[in-house]
């Protein structure tokens, strides 16, 4: 279409036309010929007719759809008012002989209704009976873990001190222990010196004389510092084995500390545990226990609406219940209406 409309309204870049009609003559044209339609339009009165069906049935089937919608709201409130109207006259004990199979009804539900509200409470007075002694016991074990935690706080201090002086002592050991071993290396260096002054014979006899003497001298100071340091070194030994023997007991006392809070928490984990156990299980009894109400007062509300409607027809003398049948009456008259406007289309 649109080539073809190219092949007859064509321009050259100067405006001029080249091989069609000039583009303005093709909107002439077009106009002409809607107010030719328009006309056609105008004096065929049958097609008017028919046009004005069309839309009108569309208007009419759109009204429609609005007032069945309208209707079926009305309706549900209705319904809902006859249920309010219903459990209102339950509550004022409101019942005509008329409405005793159905009342007959509700009682019987309203009976198994307070039954499992009686079980309710007894499986939430459990259930928090639970909690709180869950609470008391978990408070109990922790106070004890924190008496034995602050018993075991100066001896674990008493354990830093005592690796500390431990660890001083095995230093004092272990460099009095070299220092030994530095004297016993330096007197056997001097004696082979000795040795190697005595045969060597550039050494003059005075020579070696001396020599040796300061060898000797030598030897015996450090002999004598040599057995300085072992002398003390039974009081180092006994002095690292004390440090050993008390970090032993001490230790020995704080594992008992761990040993106890550690069953401490094991007890108290175990113990809530079962607790849990038990609290998830009464909470189960009481969902279930909940879904039978619900399905009770699922029950009730097609027997309430009953009730309602026979107490509605009955128009029952009651203060309460004159504004219900008022708005039951407004509405009633609202769906008679909403049906003879609906009727009135088809």
């Amino acid at each position: 279409m649109k080539a073809f409309l190219n092949s007859i309204f064509s321009f050259q870049e100067g405006g001029a036309a080249r091989d069609g009609l000039p583009f303005w003559l093709f909107w002439l044209l077009l106009c002409v010929i809607l107010l030719l339609l328009a006309l056609i339009f105008l004096r065929d009165k049958d097609l008017r007719q028919r046009v004005n069906r069309f839309f009108f049935g569309f208007r009419r089937k759109i009204t429609k759809i609005r007032l069945q919608s309208k209707i079926k709201k009305e309706n549900r409130n209705k319904i809902e008012l006859l249920k309010e109207l219903g459990k209102k006259a339950w509550e004022e004990e409101i019942k005509p002989e008329q409405v005793e199979s159905i009342t007959k009804k509700i009682e019987d539900l309203e009976e198994k209704k307070n039954l499992n509200q009686k079980e309710l409470e007894k499986i939430n007075s459990k259930i928090d009976r639970l909690k709180k002694e869950d609470s008391e016991y978990r408070q109990g074990q922790e106070a004890k873990i924190k008496k034995q935690d602050v018993e075991r706080k100066p001896l674990l201090e008493k354990m830093t001190e005592i690796n500390g002086k431990g660890k001083k002592a095995e230093k004092e050991l272990n460099q009095a222990k070299k220092e030994v071993q530095k004297a016993e290396k330096e007197i056997s260096t001097s004696e082979k010196e000795i040795q190697k002054v005595e045969t060597d014979e550039k050494f003059s006899k005075e020579e070696k004389k001396t020599k040796k003497e300061e060898l000797e001298k030598k030897i015996a100071e450090m002999t004598k510092q040599k057995e300085t340091i072992e002398e003390k070194l039974p009081s180092l030994e006994k002095k690292k084995a004390d440090m050993e023997k008390i970090k032993e007991e001490t230790q020995k006392v704080i594992d008992e500390f761990n040993e106890n809070i550690k069953s401490l928490q094991e007890e108290e984990k175990d113990r809530s545990q079962k607790f849990e156990k038990e609290i998830k299980e009464w909470e189960k009894n009481k969902a279930e226990t909940e879904k039978k109400n619900r399905e009770i007062e699922a029950s009730e509300q097609p027997l309430f609406e009953e009730l309602g409607t026979e107490i509605n027809k009955l128009r029952v003398e009651n203060k309460e219940l004159t504004t219900l049948y008022s708005q039951i009456d407004r509405i009633e008259k609202s769906i008679k209406d909403l049906e003879s406007r609906l009727k009135s289309l088809t």
